[in-house]
């Protein structure tokens, strides 16, 4: 049992991924020399979340290591490594520092309600998923508009998800719209109701990007409003997002490397995990259809392993 708490950002969602290692790195952190498993979680207005991990059997005297995933598909280094102990002495969990790849501007605890766009990771010609997360941060937010804005040129768009878990037949039961306001921008509501909109995901914009697409980052503008459950308007901030462009096969979170957890995203895609999740967007990977197919084919997971192994 890998046992322990886990303190980042508060009102975050996160995929934890464990590693056993023979041995540490003399750093003081670790490998990822064999995937263990991982565990989802949200942390509470404190930051806080308790981490419960049941792992496949180990060997007494070998190291733990850990990464950290956001909702918007950031990813921490590993972290430092935690000898195993013995059966019936909880392994604690290893201190993972989360500092992603790619930082979105987070809302300080005591501020206003904030509705982010994330980060999406593609490749040219192929499509990219950016969710939208609302932090209420003890508001009461029922409806919710983004004005969403990027370079035709660079970026189209396909469509927007909503959030299954907010959508209708939901405590939620909340309805998407979306509207062009001009060729670079789309207006997308979330609403239809009073009901109050929980902390999370909103919705996932798919985003196709053009053949000739430059390398890198495509920034995305976002001008956010809401209103309350009276019906009010309410002030909310949101950070802006991006996409990022990459012609790595396998590179979910387009830091130009490929690990061993965005392998096994490889391969849960290649059994019908969809490319880009609605409900949890550390899950997506539409980097990894390397033939924009809308799937992933056993040739593709080849092009993923081949990547962690080798490099891109």
């Amino acid at each position: 049992m890998i046992s322990g708490n886990f303190n980042t950002a508060p009102g975050i969602s996160f995929t934890l991924e464990f590693f056993s290692n023979a041995t540490c790195d003399p750093s003081g952190f670790g490998e990822a020399e064999a995937f263990l498993g991982s565990v989802l979680g949200m942390t509470d207005a404190a930051g806080n979340a308790a981490v419960n991990f049941t792992a496949p059997q180990v060997a007494v005297g070998s190291f733990i290591t850990a990464t950290a995933t956001d909702s918007l598909g950031n990813t921490s280094e590993l972290s430092n490594c935690v000898q195993v102990t013995l059966a019936n002495t909880p392994t604690p969990t290893p201190t993972v520092t989360f500092t992603p790849t790619h930082t979105p501007t987070s809302t300080p605890i005591g501020a206003g309600p904030a509705i982010d766009l994330g980060t999406g990771v593609g490749q040219p010609g192929g499509i990219a998923c950016v969710p939208v997360t609302l932090v209420a941060n003890g508001a009461l937010i029922a409806a919710t508009s983004n004005d969403i804005g990027r370079d035709p040129a660079q970026i189209s768009v396909t469509g927007f998800s909503i959030n299954p878990l907010i959508a209708p037949g939901t405590p939620a039961n909340k309805q998407l719209g979306a509207s062009t306001l001009n060729p670079s921008v789309q207006r997308v509501t979330v609403g239809g109701n009073q009901n109050p909109i929980p902390d999370g995901v909103l919705f996932t914009c798919i985003l196709p990007i053009a053949a000739g697409a430059s390398i890198g980052s495509h920034p995305l503008s976002n001008v956010p409003s809401a209103t309350d459950t009276q019906g009010s308007d309410i002030t909310v901030s949101g950070a802006a997002g991006q996409v990022l462009v990459s012609s790595c096969t396998g590179d979910c979170n387009g830091n130009g490397t490929v690990s061993i957890g965005e392998v096994t995203r490889c391969i849960n895609l290649f059994l019908g995990q969809p490319v880009c999740d609605s409900a949890n967007p550390t899950l997506s990977c539409p980097i990894a259809d390397a033939n924009n197919s809308g799937g992933v084919s056993i040739g593709e997971v080849t092009l993923c392993v081949n990547n962690f192994l080798g490099g891109c």
